[in-house]
């Protein structure tokens, strides 16, 4: 008699599961099929267009010799490499075929996500294709023209139409965002079959295994982007990496990496898997066109040519990550059965249980009527100090973009103007502020989004320091440099003070939004720190404040007086030259925040301990990075006692990282 009472119930759980979840994604209700039906219409048309016109450029001039250039250059040979025209080519038109063909099987939402990820990359592409207008020898676009001879060059019908397409193609992705956020109000986005996994991010229902996949991979692509794409005997081809190239360059590999991040943030913070695979592919795609006409073009540019580890590595990380979004859909389904099927025996255990008295019924109706509003309660007044802090972190993360921004800005702006007749000036210590930015733009992502913010927080709260770290390394001799007769203040120093104005308020927001999100957690026990994470701790904070303290480089400096060149004894900024210089105390700012950063972790929950000595080491690579990028000014380098103290601290900082995420996957109590 139990197992006949038991089926029924089963049997309209099931019913009712099956008709929340019925439907493809993407069909919805019909309560205005035109108006969702008229904007992914017209994303697919702008993104066919985009991508004809992209696939076209290689066949046709993008760039021709100057009229400023001699008789003899105007016979260079200045045609694109086939094969890597022909992979570009077949890349650019592959997005919108692939939307167009979801859009023919009623499969809307993953068609606009598939667009709006591409749309994204298009963003950074567009900027990169400025390069062709101001220095088109050293853009290095080999699937677009390849240089034989070194001539001044002027943008040709080609540049037009790759430039136009990319920008379509932006276009295309905001359409396709429109109709997204129209489809996600339809009935069945986002639907399981398990009624507990409705509503719930991608990110929870595929596991923690191939997120972490897919982030890595996402990482392993920016890391690519900035690396050098090729190596170069030839001496028309200069080969440097993406962050010592020219502005355009910098900026558009720049904006790639954050759209890149906010495409996989906003992924795995959907709620429809499926939109998250159709966004991750789009995304994916549109890198791997790039990356791999890079590598082809390297393979096939001849024997002074060779690809490095930018495009190899760039093409490796984008197939692993276009085929981590392609498992999305096929792991959600599985870990939803598997949920469903471990279900069942406890909902049949319950329909087993013999039926109460009516007295006892009453008795405990009481009692469980008392229970479910003090949990009513208790659970408006956790959802008030969720909503307070999520505010405050959308307000960090907002601030700390608008920083980034203002960063990227100084470096794309003189931050010295010369007059006529004078020689030009270069500071290279601009070049490290680039990467501050762009690491704060990449963490600063994750604050936009509800389901990261609280963990990428501590991480952001050291990364800021790396906009006043960088600058004050600009400043020193930018001042020194504006006091000889005929040189000025340029605007990118005064865009680089209002970035330092605006990392101090972002460190602000994060404090704030550290301290809304405590007010929802027990913090009526102090967590004792164990004894391996105080050592190592301590280990990481001395090694780290000696790599601040101690010079970077050292070697000499020479510069010519007519044909008379005078050398110096250079080395870099250190805490023992007193008085302190501007940078010193940039350099200051970094030691202190490292040691009052690991002294709160240590007293901190395991997992905002691991972001807090992660955000040590990244904030110590920023200023690591400052040795490849500003050797230039010196000759005969020797490497400083700052690189190697400062190298053992970013060891320490993945070793104490490591050891806090170990703590935190043992640890069961929820308080910590």
């Amino acid at each position: 008699m139990t197992s006949t009472n038991a089926a029924p119930a089963r049997i309209r759980a099931r019913q009712g599961r099956n008709k929340q979840g019925r439907g493809k994604q993407g069909r919805g209700n019909d309560s205005a099929p035109a108006t969702r039906g008229t904007a992914i219409v017209v994303a697919v048309a702008l993104a066919l267009l985009g991508g004809v016109a992209v696939a076209s450029a290689p066949w046709m001039a993008v760039v021709q010799v100057s009229a400023q250039a001699g008789a003899g250059a105007q016979e260079a040979q200045l045609s694109a490499l086939l094969p890597a025209a022909l992979w570009s080519s077949v890349f650019a038109g592959l997005i919108p075929a692939l939307a167009a063909c979801a859009l023919v099987r009623q499969a809307v939402a993953p068609a606009a996500a598939l667009l709006a990820g591409n749309g994204a990359i298009a963003v950074g592409l567009a900027v990169t294709d400025i390069q062709l207008w101001s220095r088109a020898l050293d853009a290095n676009r080999f699937e677009l023209f390849f240089p034989d001879s070194a001539v001044v060059l002027d943008a040709a019908g080609g540049a037009y139409a790759v430039a136009g397409g990319h920008i379509v193609t932006v276009l295309a992705g905001l359409a396709g965002l429109v109709a997204l956020q129209r489809e996600s109000l339809a009935d069945g986005y986002g639907s399981a079959r398990s009624a507990d996994r409705v509503g719930t991010a991608t990110a929870s229902r595929i596991g923690t295994v191939l997120t972490s996949l897919s982030l890595l991979a996402v990482v392993g692509i920016v890391a690519a982007l900035f690396a050098p794409t090729y190596r170069s005997t030839d001496p028309v081809i200069v080969a440097v990496a993406t962050i010592a190239a020219d502005g355009a360059m910098v900026a558009g590999a720049a904006i790639l990496a954050v759209a890149l991040l906010v495409v996989a943030a906003a992924s795995l913070s959907s709620i429809s898997p499926h939109v998250a695979c159709a966004a991750m592919v789009g995304a994916a795609l549109a890198l791997l066109g790039v990356s791999g006409a890079q590598l082809i073009g390297g393979l096939s540019a001849g024997d002074r040519i060779a690809p490095a580890a930018g495009a190899v590595w760039g093409v490796v990380f984008a197939a692993a990550l276009v085929a981590c979004a392609l498992a999305i859909p096929a792991v959600d389904r599985f870990r939803d059965e598997r949920a469903l099927d471990e279900r069942w025996p406890s909902d049949a255990g319950q329909a087993d249980r013999a039926p109460k008295s009516p007295s006892k019924q009453l008795r405990q109706g009481g009692k469980s009527r008392q229970k479910r509003e003090a949990a009513a309660a208790l659970r408006a007044a956790e959802e008030a100090a969720h909503r307070r802090s999520a505010r405050w972190h959308l307000a960090a993360g907002l601030c700390a973009l608008l920083t980034s921004a203002l960063a990227g800005l100084a470096v794309l702006l003189p931050v010295l103007v010369v007059d006529d007749g004078l020689p030009s000036v270069q500071i290279l210590a601009v070049r490290v502020v680039v990467v501050a930015a762009a690491v704060l733009a990449l963490a600063a992502v994750w604050l936009l989004l509800s389901e990261f913010a609280a963990i990428v927080r501590p991480v952001v709260a050291m990364l800021w320091v790396g906009i006043p770290l960088t600058v004050s390394a600009v400043t020193q001799p930018v001042l020194l440099a504006a006091e000889v007769p005929g040189v000025h203040l340029g605007p990118g120093m005064f865009a680089a003070v209002m970035a330092v104005l605006g990392a101090c308020v972002t460190g602000v927001l994060v404090w704030f939004a550290g301290a809304a999100e405590r007010d929802d957690v027990d913090t009526s026990t102090v967590t004792a720190p164990n004894r391996p994470m105080t050592i190592i701790g301590g280990a990481l904070a001395l090694a780290l404040v000696l790599g601040y303290a101690f010079p970077l480089l050292s070697g000499t400096t020479g510069e010519y007086s007519g044909n008379t060149r005078t050398t110096a004894e250079y080395s870099s900024t250190s805490f023992a030259g007193l008085p302190w210089d501007i940078d010193a105390w940039g350099q200051l700012l970094a030691a202190a925040a490292t040691v009052i950063s690991v002294v709160v972790a240590l007293y901190s929950r395991p997992a905002r301990a691991a972001a807090l000595f992660a955000g040590c080491g990244l904030l110590a690579a920023v200023y690591l990075s400052a040795v490849p990028l500003t050797r230039g000014i010196v000759d005969h380098i020797e490497m400083g006692l700052g690189v190697y103290a400062t190298a053992i601290g970013i060891v320490l900082s993945v070793v104490a990282t490591a050891l806090a995420a170990r703590v935190n996957t043992r640890t069961t109590d929820p308080a910590h």
